[in-house]
């Protein structure tokens, strides 16, 4: 499976052109490049004709001419049959194609030298597209060696480069595409692929040499013995996992499997299927395939999705599901419900097609194997908001496997659940449940708490962040109940639920038991307000009969709100090497406070007057500030002398106790400086992301240096990003 530029390809057809022997000086010519760049792409061409059993000859005096019997001659003529490229520019996707493939086909290193060469760029081009080869590469734990007079090449296990040549075809072309491609074309080019050109040849690349019929025909017993009909992205899929194993074999090269993972498939129906395939393989393509191997097309069988309509009486019979499926779906279908405000328990249909979704998807997590969503891209653009929901739902499944859902899983669950909302749109309530947040000064924690409860519960509509002091004042506010992170007298007649800061699993169950209890006496208030109306007529003579109703719903609480966010600063955007100091020598809390907030005085973002605010905070509210085990939060009203939005972090020498009955001793200082209630939002947001894992004030306390910290904190944003 050489990889050939289209220049390359256009020699070919040059040179299949020619009556008689061509020199590389008038190939030079005719295509506008120098001698040495076509007799590197002649290397190149000659390696890749040998796999076709066709010769690319040379003779010196002589000139060049392509050697083939007529079979051989005529499938590479149709191979060509295809629209060429060569005198373009070639664009970074497109370098990016060529170099992936040349680096996964060569056992040898390459130099940058003959990459700018074969693509007419700089030395400065290649190497930047190296970087970003690089970073794609680690996402399948592939490394790319790159050395001074040796080269480049990529070092990685077998299974972990097929994952990176399928993910590479898959981001280029989805499933459905690649499946009308091969039924079309058996090995021909389609001219009205959807495959884009580069893609295309490499695809043929892969199929090269292989009996498509025979791989179908595989694919056709599979179905027939475990009574299923794969989905059409799956069977292409499969095509694909199958074809590579096999030209690998070819090669000599095979996967390994860890024999416990594979002691366990050997129990499965599955592998006793596969068994049967690899003898077929083995007869049809004269390798020999072993038992890692036939674990590996194994793994694929059982991470194939089937189709779920195929027939009840498959649905009914055929799959057994065990219970830890049936709990999972009836918990995904619980939330659901729950983030939706609609019954969808009573939902079979739902049920059963989630259960069928999720076999295959318990094994793909199981063993680590990616699925590709063909639609991700149009359910996240039209249904963003049931995407969400779902995103929100798949948590059970994540906190029960130990696995994260990626967003093509996440895709098709949300296709399912989407469905079942459309069936039961009838059912579906407008309200959601509107909240107050409070803390001491307004700011800090309360931002903090804010994005622990959306990420908790997306359904909530946060109306306000206030303080204590704002609380009277808001009370006229068409609020739901009151969360505070400090006591609060119960004389407000709305529910006051006490949470950390940092929301603990405890306060979760609180809160959704008090949601709960809201939403019964929702509907509870509709059937008062219709009663109370009956009543009402009976007696008097009503005005403004909507105006009473609106005003009955409002005292009952059933009106709806929500509220639009804006473009914040980020994190990275605050904290920034001149804000951040390591192993800081700290005599008690106050000189903690002090030395971290005597960094946002340094650089002018606030006055010294604010660090005096935050400890005269502190010594009444102590505790409060301390968000997290060993993590404190200082901050004070914006008017007590803060310039910009700005925070600051540093690390303790030595531990030192705020007060906090559980999360003392502190190592970490992070100070706050905020301008009001929101433009320091986004950032909070990401420093919740940031502390939300125990084991990171230890990474923190670790870091040597200011740049080791930033370094983190940007590496911990990627991985949350990419996730």
């Amino acid at each position: 499976m050489i990889p050939l530029t289209d220049r390359c390809y256009c020699i070919i057809n040059f040179l299949l052109e020619q009556k008689k022997p061509i020199t590389i000086k008038k190939i030079a010519s005719n295509f506008g490049v120098s001698e040495r760049t076509v007799r590197y792409d002649l290397d190149t061409i000659e390696d890749w004709l040998k796999e076709r059993k066709i010769r690319l000859k040379k003779k010196s005096r002589v000139g060049v001419w392509i050697e083939g019997n007529e079979k051989c001659l005529g499938e590479l003529k149709e191979q060509l049959n295809l629209p060429l490229l060569y005198d373009h520019v070639y664009s970074f996707k497109e370098r990016k194609k060529i170099i992936l493939n040349t680096l996964f086909e060569r056992q040898n290193p390459i130099s940058i030298k003959e990459l700018a060469n074969r693509l007419n760029v700089s030395r400065t081009t290649i190497i930047n597209d190296l970087n970003a080869i690089e970073e794609w590469l680690k996402r399948w734990d592939i490394k790319l060696l790159r050395k001074p007079n040796y080269g480049i090449k990529i070092i990685c296990d077998e299974i972990n480069w097929r994952k990176g040549v399928i993910n590479y075809i898959y981001e280029n072309v989805d499933k459905a595409s690649l499946l009308e491609f091969l039924n079309i074309t058996r090995l021909k080019f389609a001219k009205n692929s959807r495959i884009d050109f580069l893609t295309n040849k490499q695809i043929i690349d892969l199929f090269s040499g292989l009996d498509l019929k025979q791989l179908e025909e595989c694919i056709n017993f599979i179905e027939e013995q475990l009574n299923i009909k794969f989905v059409d992205a799956a069977l292409a899929g499969l095509i694909m996992h199958i074809a590579l194993a096999v030209k690998r074999l070819q090669k000599k090269k095979q996967i390994s499997m860890p024999t416990e993972q594979l002691n366990t498939l050997k129990n499965t129906k599955e592998f006793e299927i596969a068994k049967i395939i690899a003898k077929k393989l083995e007869n049809s393509f004269n390798v020999k395939i072993p038992v890692s191997e036939i674990g590996y097309i194994t793994l694929h069988i059982l991470g194939a999705k089937v189709r779920e309509n195929f027939s009840a009486e498959f649905a009914d019979n055929n799959v057994k599901s065990t219970s830890q499926e049936i709990f999972l779906v009836k918990q995904l279908i619980k939330r659901a419900s729950q983030y939706f405000d609609a019954n969808l328990e009573n939902d079979k249909e739902l049920e059963n097609s989630l259960l069928m979704h999720l076999k295959p998807t318990l094994n793909r997590l199981k063993h680590n194997m990616n699925i590709s969503n063909p639609l991700l891209k149009e359910i996240k653009s039209i249904y963003p908001e049931v995407f969400e929901g779902c995103k929100w739902a798949c948590r059970i499944i994540e906190d029960t496997v130990g696995v994260e859902l990626n967003e093509d899983e996440i895709g098709y669950i949300t296709m399912h659940i989407g469905a079942s909302l459309e069936r039961n749109k009838d059912n579906v309530p407008k309200k959601r449940h509107k909240v107050l947040v409070v803390c001491s000064s307004g700011i800090g924690t309360a931002t903090m708490l804010s994005t622990r409860l959306k990420k908790e519960f997306p359904n909530l509509i946060i109306k306000k962040q206030i303080s204590l002091a704002e609380l009277e004042n808001n009370l006229t506010e068409d609020i739901d109940f009151l969360i505070t992170t400090i006591p609060i007298d119960n004389i407000y007649f709305k529910p006051i639920i006490h949470v950390n800061p940092l929301l603990t699993q405890e306060d979760i169950n609180l809160i959704e038991n008090v949601i709960n209890l809201n939403r019964y006496n929702e509907k509870l208030s509709i059937t008062i307000v219709e009663n109370l109306l009956n009543i009402i007529e009976k007696n008097c003579s009503i005005k403004d009969r909507v105006n009473l109703i609106r005003e009955l719903q409002l005292y009952f609480n059933t009106n709806n709100y929500r509220k639009k966010g804006e473009k914040l600063p980020v994190l990275l955007d605050l904290i920034t090497e001149k804000t951040v100091a390591t192993n800081v020598d700290a005599k008690d809390w106050k000189d903690a406070i002090k030395k971290s907030g005597q960094l946002l005085v340094n650089e002018g973002f606030v006055k010294s007057s604010y660090i005096d605010a935050m400890i005269s905070m502190a010594k009444t509210m102590r505790s409060y500030i301390v968000i997290a085990p060993g993590v404190a939060l200082p901050h004070a009203r914006p008017e007590r002398g803060v310039n910009r939005v700005c925070m600051s972090l540093i690390t303790l020498k030595k531990p030192i106790e705020f007060g906090h009955p559980k999360n003392d001793p502190v190592k970490v200082v992070i100070s706050l400086g905020a301008i009001d209630n929101h433009t320091h939002l986004r950032a909070l947001s990401e420093l919740s992301d940031f502390l939300d894992k125990e084991s990171i004030v230890k990474e923190l306390v670790q870091c040597k240096n200011k740049k080791e910290i930033i370094n983190l904190i940007r590496r911990k944003h990627n991985e949350q990003k990419a996730n």
